[in-house]
């Protein structure tokens, strides 16, 4: 087997493994190029703590005040930054999956079970004892040349996917946080609320931050992270 075949084959594994979360990826990008949204260069996924602690507090002020397009919006956000976090866990398991992968490989299963076929001889002969020999050394070359392989394979598999999702959540936030404060200023309770801390019109993430930014605590994680998101929307 040479190693345009070993390529193809630990291709052709990572591809099923993830096909999860490729086949939701392709849907992702088929809804934006469809529906003629765009990616922001703007990092608004760094925001995305920000706009759920919005959209929570805004749902306590008046729990009515979510459209079925912002409700919908949110849930696949929250869906899609869950499987990037477990996408990025996937780098510390590789040595498990290849041990998976192993065990799906015919050129191993045929490997493994000559091996077993001898361990059951009670008695070796000189040739079997040679043959365990050969097999054992046929094994680690495989697996070492496999696992090198393998672990290019998968971690360009888990860049795309990691860098994929994070651009779809980018889009996807950046709507969002647009339809947050369209159903928010539509909210008499919420409304009401923000005059109260002084903000009237043309409500938006910037002055909402810039007012949480006067009641924090400076220097501490909290306000650092709220002058970060203020920058975003600048």
């Amino acid at each position: 087997m040479d190693v345009e075949d070993i390529r193809d084959e630990v291709d052709e594994f990572n591809e099923d493994y993830f096909v999860e979360y490729l086949d939701l990826i392709d849907d992702n990008f088929d809804f934006i190029e469809e529906n003629g949204l765009v990616v922001p260069k703007k990092n608004y996924l760094f925001t995305y703590n920000f706009l759920n602690f919005t959209m929570g507090h805004f749902s306590n002020l008046d729990y009515k005040f979510v459209s079925p397009t912002l409700r919908k919006l949110h849930n696949d956000i929250l869906m899609l930054y869950k499987n990037l976090e477990k996408q990025k866990e996937f780098k510390n398991d590789i040595d498990s999956i290849f041990e998976i992968f192993l065990k799906t490989s015919q050129m191993f299963v045929d490997i493994k079970n000559a091996l077993i076929g001898l361990q059951k001889i009670k008695t070796l002969s000189e040739d079997d004892v040679e043959e365990k020999k050969v097999l054992n050394r046929h094994y680690s070359k495989l697996k070492e040349i496999y696992a090198y392989h393998f672990h290019d394979s998968f971690m360009e598999q888990n860049r795309y996917i990691i860098s994929s999702f994070q651009n779809i959540l980018n889009c996807k936030l950046a709507y969002f946080e647009k339809i947050l404060w369209v159903d928010a200023s539509k909210s008499d309770a919420i409304t009401r609320t923000l005059r109260g801390l002084g903000l009237v019109d043309n409500l938006n993430s910037a002055l909402y931050l810039k007012q949480r930014l006067s009641v924090a605590l400076p220097y501490t994680d909290d306000y650092h992270y709220l002058m970060k998101c203020l920058k975003v929307y600048k």
